[in-house]
């Protein structure tokens, strides 16, 4: 079901090359994956029992990727399908707080049209890094 969803996310244009999804099944599925051989865990089991090193070893391996995984695909999950949808148009239609100066929202306005200046943010990202600069 991982692969799915990540090959959903990736189509969404999520950028998840680093996650595998072995890394987000729950640390017994990622054990009994191992001893099956299957998915990307090469399987060095003998007699379908994992040697004590190898589950020392694939447990340190879960530890350290099953985290950072998950946290990727949630922030990915937010830039493909939230962020995306943030346009100057949409966000100039919401009403700005009133402790919100006029000279900040000046400038928000007057650098919405622009391109963000680096290729490491879409323009809905530079918009809201912009309105979080003014607050």
């Amino acid at each position: 079901h991982f692969e799915a969803l990540l090959s959903f996310l990736r189509g969404c244009g999520a950028l998840l090359a680093p996650v595998k999804a072995d890394h987000l099944l729950s640390l017994d599925d990622f054990m009994k994956l191992a001893e099956a051989g299957v998915g990307t865990i090469p399987s060095t089991a003998k007699g379908g029992r994992l040697s004590r090193r190898r589950i020392k070893s694939l447990t340190a391996e879960h530890t350290g990727a099953h985290a950072p995984s998950w946290v990727e695909v949630l922030f990915q999950v937010a830039r493909a399908l939230l962020f995306s949808r943030i346009t100057p148009k949409a966000f100039y239609a919401q009403p700005f707080p009133l402790t919100m100066p006029d000279s900040a929202l000046t400038a928000l306005q007057r650098e919405a049209p622009r391109a963000p200046t680096a290729n490491a943010y879409s323009s809905s990202e530079a918009l809201l890094l912009r309105w979080l600069e003014a607050h």
